[in-house]
């Protein structure tokens, strides 16, 4: 499945948020220098999504790495992600 991500480097905190259907919007601390911000980017997901569903998920940047819009492809369900995103969000 591909996830639409708008990407919010150099953020001074992380946060997810559901925008519609397969988008989100991601808010990381790192700037967007050396792949940095994409690392973190994925690493971000992971982490929630593992935290909140028990599910270990495999996401890739397939397009937009120089970009703040990429597109990323997982095998975790839609539903699954939003679920773990909106369980991250009531947790802070």
């Amino acid at each position: 499945m591909r996830i639409t991500v708008i990407a919010k480097p150099n953020s001074k905190q992380h946060k997810i948020e559901v925008l519609g259907d397969h988008q989100l919007k991601v808010w990381i601390k790192s700037k967007p220098i050396n792949g940095k911000a994409n690392t973190e980017i994925t690493q971000f997901l992971k982490k929630t999504i593992k935290k909140h569903s028990g599910a270990i998920p495999k996401i890739d940047i397939i397009r937009g790495k120089t970009s703040t819009t990429k597109v990323v492809e997982t095998e975790t369900p839609w539903l699954q992600i939003t679920a773990a995103v909106n369980a991250a969000n009531k947790s802070q």
